[in-house]
């Protein structure tokens, strides 16, 4: 160990940072490494030198071995990916799988010992050999090896693509809050401290390596060089043959199909260095085609800052704005926060990484997508992560929404700004293909729906603790949209100067939540509580409403309005109120930034208000619109708002045509007040014309939120319909309680049904009387629904029951299924339970297995009844049957099926005239395979009592059938199935229609 305080310097320093001032370490790496394409290895010997900057004295450090994460199934990772049913990296083979295994390890020449953390095996504490004392260094010399995994999270290869990262031995940050060992994870990043780099790679000399820091080595600059001036003129081919039907150069496709050489028996070493970064990775490839660019715009005296594009031949075309794209986010984020202070910045395509977009200092990796303008959005984001990462070295692991959520600002913020004409090519891709779209509203549209749904949680949450798709709206949506609504609020300069003093203090450190919110209120001269304590550490919702409008003249020249402004929310942030005159010109914005419970203003403008809106432009986190206006807005639901939130009460409209076989066509009419307009109470009123029964139906649905203490979502709903043959009117309940934690669910419907089928409905053939009774029907429905994922494992339980009261139109029932005749007054009752399992073994392969039974009592109307293969829908709940008589194919038991609980193929009306079809008992189960294609196998089976005094009998089928995915159709084909308990077969072909599908028009 080297001698203690060996200089006044080191000295005045431990005084310093014993007083209380900032302090971090700093580490100087020296890695060697050696990539082994054949067997995917890496052999390297790392030095490192720590210095220790804190005023405490350490005996050990924490190390991260993050390849080890990979290595077995306890470890973070694993335990990550299978929670997030990505069990193809479970069921990765041993030789496929990543390792690393260190040397002998020696601190200052002196062999020391380690040991993992618990069953941590990424995590590793090296005990020095001599304390390390404040304002002393150590020098550890590390061996080590890595194999490398197949590429499934960050680091890995795919063929002989190669992307090396956090490959290292590295230290855990220790700050003045202690160590922060932390495991290898795919969801949330990580936490490394400063230093310079010095790397040298050896490799076949036909790899081309893009990576992090400024490269050493002359000749590989020489070739950089000249595949620049190769893939600048195909770059130059491709934008010359834009929007012609062969853009590609022939040279292009050559390249695209040709297979990958060979490696070079011969090798190559080329040298990083870079100072001031926290991190270091790279890429190789031996069919990289490299494009080049220079910037200058970020500071003209300096040297011009190189761009670089790193893309396999087959996604040129998708790159093709790359450059543009890159060069788009050094200049944004450079005039926003501070001038990129390195020599160059690469963007490498990753192919089919699982990386997705992944940033490294001065390297960024991203997936090629199909959609060029999104590609050049995602490498915006993922460059723009060079400041909030890069540059602010932030805990991404404690905090993620610090770098996901700013550099997701930056993004919106590159999306949102006004583009120069000429610039055609950097115009966002959603501003070129939905020009009417409000963004604004579309960028908070995930967050409404999170808060809609209950299941929102607080951003400032460490990484491992967000729900599925929560840590996407919570990480990077509602921090963005926050930040945006700061800058709405104080304009753009002032927060360019806050940002621009943010980097002055904060770069090349390592900041936390409360730097961030000190430097942004003392250069703003604002308290930011609603931000912080608001939207970034609560769930808490914002919701303001204006009361009545007063305008009146105010002498000498203008008008004086006066209005209520109400907090119906949770918390108090700044909002605009826009009053707007009749002339285009005749517009007054004013802010207000406390609001209790209510507050009474009084605004002068110097013409007459025509509207009075609380942030028209959606600049605000505003959950709930309809109060931020007055009057009702009549709006064609395909008109340039179909996506927006009105605000005010905006009532939606939509003409259509729909058919069926007894009205045929049917002109129809719609409107609606939907969800997306407002969270708390929605309707629907349509109203059809069936052209060949001459007559009108109409129909009614209304629905309303509930706030209950301890439920996650409860509603209150009502259903009306007037027809000639069915009318009903219902009212449901449901509660749902779901911890945004856990993956557990249960939820509750309660409901009344009242129904009058008529008569003439089945005279007239538009009910099957196979499966129909006449007559009016009063029915008490409950149900519970429990669901509960874990890992791989998904399992859910049902439970239902509806008490009933019959009254006849007449002896309605005939045929082989028909129930004696119902009197007037008689009582059924009927129970469901059924559960299902899912496991799931890979990212394709499947298995659901289902137990399922049911009991009918008492005199039952045949639509009631339990049937074996579809329900026959007795609530006239389905919107894409289009007959119900019986005599058609597409009538439901006949060759329609309508998916539920109990479904065994083979058992329609029609195909089995001598099998059981419906029954008032039934024990069952099914077996759903499914191997990852759209050809997928059901077996089925159980038995049954086709009457209370009938002798059980068994039943059951296999069943091949095509799943279209999210096309609601099943194409089935029973081919082997029971009849009289005896095995038959043959071919059948039932179109299986998916219940969960229902219409909804954007409500």
């Amino acid at each position: 160990m080297k001698s203690l305080i060996k200089t006044s310097l080191a000295t005045a320093l431990l005084a310093f940072q014993l007083n209380g001032a900032y302090w971090q370490q700093e580490v100087r790496y020296h890695i060697e490494v050696t990539l082994i394409d054949s067997n995917q290895t890496l052999t390297a010997s790392e030095k490192l030198t720590y210095f220790n900057n804190s005023p405490d004295t350490l005996d050990g450090i924490w190390m991260h071995l993050w390849p080890n994460g990979y290595r077995n199934d306890k470890t973070a990772l694993a335990q990550e990916r299978m929670q997030e049913k990505h069990t193809r990296f479970i069921n990765t083979s041993e030789a496929k799988r990543g390792w690393m295994d260190l040397g002998d390890v020696t601190a200052d020449s002196v062999s020391i010992l380690w040991r993992a953390k618990g069953d941590s095996i990424d995590i590793v504490w090296f005990e020095l050999p001599e304390a390390l004392v404040p304002g002393d260094s150590v020098l550890l010399d590390i061996p080590f090896q890595v194999k490398l995994p197949k590429l499934n999270s960050r680091l890995g290869y795919v063929g002989e693509h190669f992307e090396i990262t956090q490959w290292y031995p590295k230290p855990a940050v220790y700050d003045a809050t202690g160590w922060h060992p932390m495991p290898y994870r795919n969801w949330g990043e990580f936490y490394s401290e400063w230093g310079e780099f010095t790397v040298a790679i050896t490799l076949p000399e036909n790899y081309i390596v893009a990576a992090t820091g400024e490269l050493q080595t002359p000749s590989e600059k020489l070739l950089l060089d000249s595949l620049a001036i190769f893939g600048n003129s195909l770059l130059d081919s491709l934008e010359k043959n834009e929007g012609r039907k062969k853009p590609e150069p022939d040279t292009l496709n050559v390249l695209s199909k040709a297979k990958t050489p060979k490696s070079s028996s011969t090798t190559k070493t080329i040298i990083f260095n870079q100072k001031r970064i926290h991190d270091f990775a790279w890429v190789a490839d031996k069919q990289f085609l490299v494009t080049h660019t220079t910037t200058t715009s970020v500071d003209s005296n300096r040297a011009p800052i190189d761009l670089w594009n790193f893309v396999l031949p087959k996604n040129f075309g998708t790159y093709r704005h790359g450059l543009k794209a890159l060069k788009s986010a050094i200049d944004s984020c450079s005039a926003w926060f501070m001038p990129y202070p390195y020599a160059q910045c690469t963007v490498v395509d990753g192919d089919i990484s699982a990386g997705g977009g992944m940033e490294y200092p001065m390297l960024t990796i991203i997936n090629a997508v199909g959609w060029g303008e999104l590609m050049d959005l995602t490498i915006f984001h993922e460059v723009a992560h060079n400041w909030f990462y890069g540059l602010a070295g932030f805990n991404e692991r404690r905090f993620p929404w610090m770098d996901e959520g700013f550099t997701t600002y930056a993004e919106k913020r590159f999306t949102l700004a006004p583009k120069d004409s000429s610039e055609e090519d950097n115009e966002p891709a959603i501003l070129k293909y939905l020009p009417f779209l409000n963004l604004n509203l579309m960028y908070d549209a995930p967050l409404y729906t999170a808060f809609l749904n209950n299941t929102d949680q607080p951003p400032n949450l460490p990484s491992d603790q967000f729900v599925g798709i929560n840590y996407r709206y919570m990480v990077y949506d509602k921090p963005s949209v926050a930040t945006m609504m700061l800058q709405h609020r104080v304009g753009q300069a002032r927060m360019d100067e806050a940002w621009h003093d943010f980097f002055r203090q904060w770069a090349y450190k390592h900041p936390q939540p409360e730097d961030v919110r000190l430097s942004l209120e003392t250069s703003l001269g604002m308290n930011l509580d609603w931000f912080f304590d608001g939207f970034i550490a609560s769930r808490a919702k914002m919701d303001y409403g204006i009361g009545k409008v007063n305008s009146s003249p105010d002498d000498p020249s203008g008008w004086r309005t006066n209005l209520k402004l109400t907090n119906h929310g949770e918390l108090t942030a700044p909002v605009p109120i826009v009053f707007r005159g009749v002339a285009e010109n005749q517009i007054k914005t004013v802010w207000i930034d406390s609001v209790g419970t209510s507050q009474m203003l009084s605004v002068q403008t110097p013409f007459k208000p025509k509207s009075v809106v609380l942030d028209p432009d959606a600049q605000t986190l505003d959950m709930n619109r309809v109060n931020d206006g007055s009057g009702v807005h009549l709006k064609f639901i395909i008109s340039d708002n179909f996506l927006n939130r009105g605000h005010g009460y905006t009532i939606r409209w939509l003409p259509g045509v729909w058919w069926n076989q007894r009205d045929g066509v049917l002109p129809a009419f719609w409107i609606l007040h939907r969800k997306l307009d407002d969270p708390i109470l929605q309707w629907r009123l349509s109203s059809q014309y069936g052209t060949k029964t001459k007559s009108w139906y109409e129909s009614l649905s209304v629905k309303r939120r509930l706030d209950l203490a301890g439920v996650t979502q409860s509603f209150i709903s009502a259903r009306w319909m007037n027809n000639w043959y069915a009318p009903l009117v219902g009212f449901q309940s449901e509660f749902t309680w779901q911890d945004p934690a856990v993956s557990h669910q249960t939820k509750v419907n309660v409901g009344l049904l009242y129904q009058d089928i008529k008569l003439e409905a089945l005279t007239r053939e538009f009910f099957d009387t196979r499966v129909w009774n006449a007559g009016k029907v009063v029915k008490l429905k409950f149900n519970i629904h429990q669901q509960k994922k874990q890992l791989d494992k998904t399992r859910s339980t049902d439970f239902g029951m509806i008490a009933g009261m019959a009254s006849p139109a007449s002896n309605s029932g005939i045929g082989p299924n028909a129930t004696p005749a119902l009197r007037s007054g008689t009582t059924f009752l009927r129970w469901d339970a059924s559960s299902h399992w899912q496991r799931k073994f890979s990212d394709r392969v499947k298995l659901n297995w289902n137990l399922f039974s049911a009991v009918v009592l008492g005199t039952t109307p045949l639509q009631e009844r339990i049937y074996l293969s579809s329900s026959v829908d007795p609530n006239l709940e389905s919107p894409l049957l289009l007959t119900r008589s019986g005599d058609h194919w597409l009538s439901p038991n006949d060759g329609l099926y309508l998916e539920q609980p109990v479904n065994i193929p083979g058992y329609g009306l029609a195909q089995s005239a001598n099998a059981m079809v419906s029954a008032v008992s039934l024990i069952g189960t099914s077996l759903d395979i499914n191997l990852g294609m759209p050809l997928k196998f059901l077996i089925a089976g159980g038995v049954g009592k086709a009457t209370t005094s009938a002798d059980w009998q068994a039943v059951g089928s296999f069943s091949p059938y095509l799943d279209l995915g999210p096309i609601p159709l099943q194409f089935v084909f029973p081919v082997a199935w029971l009849e009289d308990g005896k095995l038959t077969g043959g071919f059948q072909f039932q179109l299986n229609l998916k219940q969960h599908f229902t219409l909804n028009l954007g409500g």
